[in-house]
């Protein structure tokens, strides 16, 4: 398992890409890394179709939380972009 705890997955601040990277001291990521961004993605989706699962929330660094929605109805998705494009409350 030491091989695979050395890696960590990490979003590029600049590209907004998600890799699977070595990190440096300090932060950075090194270059042994790979873009997964699609697979990430692509897992996620089918864990909310696995485990039956509509919405999650998870605590974010700043104390909010955070939520992911999961639906393939066109209707829905289209109500849902509706709410997202309102101003947010602060």
């Amino acid at each position: 398992m030491k091989m695979i705890d050395s890696f960590r997955i990490a979003l590029a601040g600049l590209s907004g890409e998600i890799y699977l990277t070595k990190m440096l001291k300090g932060g950075t990521m090194s270059d042994t890394r790979r873009v997964v961004t699609d697979e990430v993605l692509g897992t996620a989706t089918d864990w909310f179709i696995k485990n039956k699962q509509k919405m999650v929330g998870f605590k974010m660094r700043n104390d909010r939380t955070a939520y992911l929605f999961h639906t393939t109805d066109e209707s829905k998705k289209e109500r849902i972009m509706d709410i997202l494009k309102e101003k947010d409350e602060e």
